[in-house]
C-alpha cells in the first residue's frame, strides 16, 4: 500500500526533473538564429561570394568562328558566350594581351532535316570551344551538338547558334571554374568553434597565414565550420596545413583527405 502511493509522488519527482533539465536545451538559438546574429555582428565573414571571385576573377578574351549554311553572319553564338562570362562575374577583356585566359573555337550550322515540323525549320549546330592561359596552355574545353527551330532557315540557324552559345557556354564555366579552383582554392572544415567570438577569431587569424589570400565562410554548424581558402595558384592543402601549425600550434589537429581539402579540430582544453 505504501508503494503504491509512494510511486505517483516519485514519478512525478523524475519528470519535473527531466523537464526542467529540457528547458535549457529547447532554449538554446536554432542554426537560423546563430547565422542571423553572425551576419548581424561580423558582415564581412558572413557575406557569400561568386565563384569567380574566389578563383581571382580572371579575365577573359573571346574570339569564336560562326560557319553557317548560307554564309550569314549572326553573331548569336557570340553574344550568349559574352553575357555569360559576364553574368558569370568573368571580366572580359579587350584585347588578347590584357586577357588571362583566351576562350576560342567555333559553331558549324548544318541543316538536321529537310522535313518540315508544323511550319517550322530544324538546324543543327555542332560547337567546340576551349580555354587557353595566358602562357597558351589549355586550361579545358568543350564540344556537342545543339538544335535550333523557326519558321525560316535563317530564324532556326541564329536560334541553333543562340542556343549552342548558351550550352558551350554553361559547360565551359563550370570547367575554367573547376580548373581554377583545383589549383588554388582549399576546402577548410574547422570543428570545436563553440562561439561566433572564437569563429571570428580564427577567420581574422586564417586570413593573415602567410600565401592565403582570401577566405570565405560557407557555412557554421553545431561548432563546425567550413570555409573556401584562395591560396597562392599552385598551393595545395599542405601548405595550408603548414601555415595552419605555425599559426596555431598543437591547438590544432589536422587531417588532410586530398590535395585541396582539409581538416582540422581544435583541441579542447
Amino acid at each position: 500500500m505504501f508503494f503504491r502511493i509512494l510511486f505517483p509522488a516519485l514519478l512525478a519527482v523524475l519528470l519535473h526533473g527531466c523537464v526542467t533539465a529540457y528547458i535549457p536545451f529547447v532554449s538554446e538559438p536554432g542554426y537560423a538564429e546563430i547565422i542571423a546574429e553572425g551576419e548581424r555582428i561580423y558582415p564581412e565573414m558572413f557575406r557569400k561570394a561568386p565563384e569567380t571571385e574566389k578563383i581571382g576573377s580572371p579575365s577573359v578574351y573571346i574570339t569564336v568562328n560562326e560557319n553557317t549554311v548560307t554564309g550569314s553572319l549572326s553573331a548569336a553564338a557570340i553574344r550568349e558566350i559574352s553575357e555569360a562570362f559576364i553574368q558569370a562575374g568573368f571580366p572580359v577583356a579587350e584585347n588578347e594581351k590584357q586577357a588571362d585566359m583566351i576562350i576560342s573555337g567555333s559553331f558549324s550550322v548544318a541543316a538536321d532535316s529537310d522535313k518540315n515540323f508544323g511550319g517550322f525549320t530544324d538546324c543543327q549546330t555542332k560547337y567546340r570551344l576551349k580555354a587557353v592561359d595566358a602562357g597558351g596552355h589549355t586550361l579545358t574545353s568543350v564540344e556537342g551538338t545543339v538544335r535550333g527551330m523557326g519558321l525560316t532557315v535563317e530564324d532556326s540557324i541564329v536560334a541553333s547558334l543562340a542556343n549552342a552559345g548558351r550550352e558551350s557556354s554553361k559547360n565551359l564555366i563550370k570547367k575554367i571554374i573547376s580548373v581554377y579552383r583545383s589549383r588554388s582554392v582549399v576546402h577548410l572544415e574547422i570543428y570545436n568553434l563553440g562561439t561566433l567570438h572564437e569563429l571570428h577569431a580564427f577567420y581574422l587569424k586564417l586570413k593573415e597565414i602567410r600565401g592565403v589570400n582570401n577566405v570565405w565562410l560557407l557555412d557554421y554548424r553545431g561548432a563546425n565550420a567550413y570555409f573556401d581558402v584562395s591560396v597562392a595558384y599552385g598551393g595545395s592543402a599542405g601548405n595550408l596545413a603548414r601555415g595552419l601549425m605555425e599559426t596555431f600550434g598543437t591547438s590544432l589537429k589536422m587531417n588532410r583527405p586530398s590535395l585541396m581539402e582539409l581538416e582540422a579540430a581544435v583541441q579542447m582544453k
